[in-house]
């Protein structure tokens, strides 16, 4: 039976998450870098820095060409090495992971280690190195417990991340499709 609002599809067929990217290894671009600060609504007053990526699926056959998943990363930019040796140890390491997990992925896009010192410099200097950068990686959907009477999350997962070789960032304005 057609004509109805779907077609002839059911709607159990059509995914719940317009963002949704099924689970499996795709080429990816970084189109965006973007440097956030932000407080969240938890009375505590914190203020936390993060660099958001957003990369884009690469491939030009797939159905999740062109969808965008971003990776958020925390940033430490006004720790010094006498604050972190004075940290209880668990928040030491919970700094030290989110550190470890921002180089891998930076890592992961073929930087070394001299461009992933220079990522810190300014937000210009990290979209200038990572912007156009194309990678393989595999592609995950997490979701977290809920908490309390809060919802679960879901998070997009990026692992096993390679730079496609000898890719050199692509001057973006070559790249019809993407936003940048």
């Amino acid at each position: 039976m057609s004509n109805g609002l779907f077609g002839d599809l059911d709607m159990d067929e059509i995914p719940e998450n317009p963002f949704f990217i099924e689970e499996g290894y795709y080429q990816f671009i970084v189109t965006k870098a973007q440097w956030e600060e932000y407080t969240p609504n938890d009375g505590s007053g914190n203020v936390y820095n993060n660099t958001t990526y957003t990369v884009t699926v690469d491939v030009p056959d797939s159905a999740y060409h062109a969808k965008p998943v971003q990776q958020r990363f925390a940033r430490y930019p006004n720790i010094s090495r006498a604050e972190l040796e004075e940290m209880e140890p668990k928040a030491k390491q919970d700094v030290l992971a989110a550190l470890s997990r921002h180089i891998n992925f930076l890592r992961g896009l073929g930087l070394s280690e001299t461009e992933i010192n220079q990522t810190g410099e300014s937000e210009e200097a990290t979209l200038e190195l990572v912007q156009g950068r194309v990678f393989t990686a595999k592609y995950k959907e997490n979701t977290s417990k809920a908490k309390g009477d809060g919802e679960a999350k879901v998070y997009r997962n990026l692992s096993n991340m390679k730079p496609v070789a000898d890719s050199e960032p692509e001057d973006s304005s070559n790249m019809e499709g993407y936003e940048f």
